[in-house]
């Protein structure tokens, strides 16, 4: 997986999964450093955000480039048996190519339409 280093601790990225389905959320990310390490060097949740903050500035702008123009992901010591054409930035689209667009269902606290005073 990605690491990032936040304050003296360097923590590991990886997509977040609900517990239950399995499924990737697209829109989370997944921090992990390990108990020792928290327990040596504490992370502020400011350095956390702080320090997604500053990926977020320092990204390319502009649309994604397509898949096939991204450079393949470079692990040490795997071979090419071992890798698929992943990459370090996937973007949304990428993650739901394939499946079948689906809209969310409004939050709970928003009214449903015609069922309002007067209706």
């Amino acid at each position: 997986p990605p690491k990032l280093e936040i304050g003296s601790v360097v923590v590991q990225l990886k997509r977040h999964q609900e517990k239950g389905t399995k499924q990737d959320v697209v829109t989370d990310i997944f921090v992990a450093w390990g108990h020792k390490a928290e327990k040596e060097a504490p992370i502020d949740v400011q350095e956390i955000a702080d320090a997604f903050d500053k990926l977020y500035e320092e990204a390319p702008k502009g649309p994604p480039a397509p898949p096939a123009a991204q450079a393949p992901m470079a692990v040490p010591g795997a071979t090419a048996g071992q890798l698929s054409a992943a990459t370090l930035s996937t973007t949304p689209q990428q993650l739901l190519a394939g499946r079948p667009q689906a809209v969310p269902p409004p939050p709970m606290h928003m009214p449903s339409v015609g069922h309002g005073v007067g209706a």
